[in-house]
C-alpha cells in the first residue's frame, strides 16, 4: 500500500515541489531499484516510528529536548499504581508498562507530574469532537466553504495508521477548526495532527489543541 504522510506543506510550496516517485508504491520502487542493480535500496528495511533518530531509544532522544520530573501513575480513584520518570515521556493512549501487572493500562490524561491510567477501552480515551489550529489548507474550495460558515463533511485521521473516520468540519475560534466525528475517536492527543481527506485526496490539516 501507499504510506500517506502529512507534514504541513503549504500550497505555495507544493506548486514548486517535485515527487519523482510519487505515483509508485514502495514495492514498485523496490522493483525499479532491483532492475537497476541498486541493492542497497531494494533491500533497505522500511522505517517505522521516528525513523530520523536512528537506533537511539526514543526516551533518550526526547530527554535531550524536554525538562521533566518524576511523578506518579494514578487510577481513576486517585490511587497511586506506579511511578514514572517524567510525564513528558508519555503521550495520550500510550501503554504504561507497570511491573507485576498483567492488564494493560493506558495514558488518558496528564496533570503536572501525575499521569492518569485507564484500561484500553475506557470511555476516557474516546472523543466525539476535537479542535485543530494552525490549519494548512491544500484545497481552496474546502477552505472557502468552512470560512463561509458551512459544515463540510470529510474523512479524518488523527493518529498514524488510524482508520479514516467521517467528520463534519466547521470554523472554530482564531482560524481553527472544530471536528465532530461520526464515531468516537480514540486517544485524541494535543500536539498531534488532524489530517482531512476526500477519498485519497489530502485536503489539509492542523495541529490538535
Amino acid at each position: 500500500g501507499i504510506n500517506a504522510e502529512y507534514m504541513g506543506v503549504s500550497r505555495e510550496a507544493l506548486r514548486t515541489s517535485l515527487f519523482p516517485v510519487g505515483e509508485l508504491t514502495k514495492a514498485q520502487v523496490r522493483e525499479v531499484a532491483r532492475a537497476h542493480g541498486l541493492e542497497r535500496v531494494q533491500d533497505k528495511p522500511s522505517s517505522v516510528g521516528l525513523c530520523f533518530i536512528g537506533p537511539k531509544r526514543f526516551g533518550d532522544f526526547i530527554g535531550q529536548y524536554i525538562e521533566t520530573e518524576p511523578g506518579e501513575f494514578v487510577d481513576t480513584d486517585g490511587n497511586v499504581v506506579g511511578e514514572h520518570r517524567g510525564a513528558g515521556y508519555y503521550t495520550i493512549g500510550q501503554r504504561a508498562r507497570l511491573g507485576g501487572r498483567r492488564e494493560g493500562l493506558y495514558v488518558a490524561r496528564k496533570e503536572g507530574s501525575r499521569v492518569l491510567l485507564v484500561p484500553y477501552d475506557s470511555p476516557l480515551l474516546y472523543s466525539t469532537e476535537a479542535r485543530a489550529t494552525g490549519m494548512t489548507w491544500l484545497s481552496p474550495a474546502h477552505e472557502a466553504r468552512v470560512a463561509a460558515g458551512d459544515g463540510v463533511e470529510v474523512d479524518s485521521r488523527c493518529r498514524y495508521q488510524q482508520p479514516l473516520v467521517r467528520a463534519t468540519v466547521t470554523a472554530g475560534v482564531d482560524g481553527g477548526l472544530l471536528l465532530r466525528f461520526e464515531q468516537p475517536m480514540r486517544a485524541i492527543t494535543p500536539g498531534q495532527v488532524a489530517v482531512l481527506y476526500e477519498g485519497e485526496r489530502c485536503l489539509g490539516g492542523g495541529v490538535l489543541s
